[in-house]
């Protein structure tokens, strides 16, 4: 287990003995190989390449604009921008000033942006030129100042510079600032959980928590590339942020997919570090481009369940790549993990497999139905939570405490239906339902709340799912029970008659013993649109509600 706590009693104020800010780490890399590339990105002409030397100015440049501009420490500064180079060199930007960082998912409702905005109460917004609508309403939200982020390929300072001179008239002081000095258990990154069962909930990291899960991501995840540092490729920000504290170098993809291919080709990443649907678009490129890349070593996949097809269209466009799915939550990453070495293929049983809990985690299955609807806080002694937790075998929700799971929601919104406090321990609910075997490995098999109930029977639908799945004409399917009725939506290929499919389908649950009462072709199911592969059942239910 890991010792070290992160959520612990150093002081909430900068000036603190002892520094954690993550940007010290990278002030070292700039120092030590300052050569070295720590970001590649696609401008709008060409591939852009900032070493870590140059990725330290740059972050110290924006620092000094945002310190003129007033944001001060502790302040919340929304980030609206796209994902490339200047996303990141202003995020480590606020955490060097001691500020707080604040991402709100482009995908949401207005309804959920207004939710979050109100939660966080962000006092400075750095904005897209392109969306003028949420810069029009910041006064609403309590946003004193506006800085237009104008996305031109020659750096930071020009991007931001002229627009802070024209709106408050200051000159930007010394772009030599100190790295602020502050404690493990200061805020430095507030984002939101995906909402698809409901509001987003607000997820506050503290520095000494990003420098921690950053080192744990580094121990955990198994490496085939030889030498001292990868090019990893990967779209998501907080995995940026721990290659690059791993002094590795970050690839962000390219939208275009010609742009995308160039990357793959030419940089030659080690690492694919994404979401199924990520990995699924890449291999179909590669695939359609008759492209194999044996320069890939690593493929990490998070966010989402891997399916074996999903293996199978990428070995074939890269054959030497280590497979590693990694599961977790907005919450607790990661939580388990399992390779697959080149040959080797996903073995389903009962539910897709997560491999073990890392060891940082301490990871239980309890009998979901005791907490049901439960929306009171829930405090147990010892006693009464082992009294809850299933043996091998036994299909529960799975919870999970460690250093690294967030304790406690933004405002405490959220806390009392999915956080469990035993005796000094708090046990976050992941919502999920799975089970562990005799070899304490870890299987997915659904949603909690997307439970059917089939003649006394509780069947989660990952299982049903799965069986379905091994049919070869079925891209992918969901099932799902209204109004009583157990209803398998399926998204078919054009390969086979939709017919023989369906009989095939018949006779596999028959022997099975799980009545379905509907099967229903669809074009396409609903998913999460933050990583686009896990499917939201609650939107399926009401789309399919019609159907008795």
């Amino acid at each position: 287990m890991n010792t070290k706590p992160i959520m612990n009693n150093a002081s909430n104020t900068v000036g603190t003995e002892g520094n954690d800010n993550l940007c010290q780490i990278l002030q070292r890399h700039a120092k030590a190989f300052p050569f070295r590339p720590a970001i590649i990105d696609s401008g709008t002409a060409s591939t852009r390449v900032a070493s870590f030397a140059q990725l330290e100015e740059e972050v110290s440049e924006a620092a000094t604009l945002l310190q003129a501009a007033g944001v001060r420490p502790l302040d919340v500064v929304l980030l609206y921008v796209p994902l490339q180079r200047e996303l990141i060199s202003l995020l480590l930007a606020v955490f060097r000033l001691g500020a707080q960082a604040l991402f709100i998912d482009p995908t949401y409702s207005p309804d959920k942006v207004n939710h979050c905005l109100r939660l966080a109460r962000p006092k400075f917004l750095v904005l897209d030129k392109r969306i003028n609508m949420l810069g029009m309403m910041a006064p609403l939200f309590g946003i004193k100042r506006v800085i237009t982020f104008c996305r031109p390929d020659d750096g930071i300072q020009h991007t931001l510079k002229d627009c802070l001179n024209y709106k408050t008239g200051n000159t930007p002081v010394s772009s030599k600032e100190s790295i602020a000095r502050v404690g493990a258990n200061h805020p430095a990154l507030i984002t939101f959980t995906s909402g698809s069962t409901g509001m987003p909930k607000g997820i506050v990291r503290s520095h000494g928590f990003l420098v921690d899960q950053a080192a744990l991501l580094k121990e955990t995840l198994p490496s085939q590339t030889p030498g001292d540092y990868m090019q990893v490729l990967t779209t998501l920000p907080m995995f940026i942020l721990s290659t690059l504290a791993a002094g590795d170098t970050a690839i962000i993809p390219a939208k275009d997919d010609s742009a995308l291919l160039h990357q793959l080709k030419y940089l030659a990443p080690d690492r694919l570090l994404c979401a199924p649907q990520t990995l699924g678009k890449i291999s179909e490129l590669l695939s359609t481009n008759a492209i194999a890349l044996n320069t890939i070593k690593d493929v990490v996949v998070g966010g989402g369940p891997v399916f074996p097809e999903l293996l199978a269209k990428m070995r074939a466009v890269m054959p030497a790549a280590v497979l590693t799915t990694v599961y977790g939550s907005t919450e607790a990453e990661p939580i388990c993990h399992k390779s697959y070495t080149p040959g080797e293929c996903i073995k389903t049983n009962r539910g897709l497999p997560l491999g073990k809990n890392i060891d940082a985690i301490d990871l239980r299955v309890i009998d979901a139905k005791l907490l049901r609807n439960k929306k009171e806080a829930v405090i147990l002694t010892t006693e009464q939570f082992e009294a809850m937790c299933l043996p091998a075998g036994a299909d529960g929700e799975i919870v999970v405490s460690g250093d690294h799971v967030i304790k406690s929601y933004l405002g405490n919104v959220g806390n009392n239906q999915t956080k469990i406090e035993v005796q000094g321990h708090t046990y976050h609910r992941t919502g999920d339902a799975g089970y562990f075997d005799d070899n304490g490995e870890v299987f997915l098999t659904g949603r909690v709340d997307a439970a059917i109930y089939l003649n006394g029977r509780t069947i989660y639908p990952l299982t049903v799912e799965l069986m379905a799945m091994e049919n070869k004409s079925i891209a992918r399917c969901a099932f799902v029970q209204i109004r009583g009725l157990a209803m398998l939506a399926l998204e078919l290929k054009a390969n086979r008659p939709k017919k023989e499919v369906l009989r095939e389908l018949t006779k596999v649950f028959e022997q099975a013993e799980i009545k379905i009462d509907r099967y229903i072709a669809i074009k396409s199911l609903p998913v999460d649109q933050r990583h686009q592969s896990k499917i939201v059942y609650s939107k399926l239910r009401k789309r399919l509600a019609f159907v008795w």
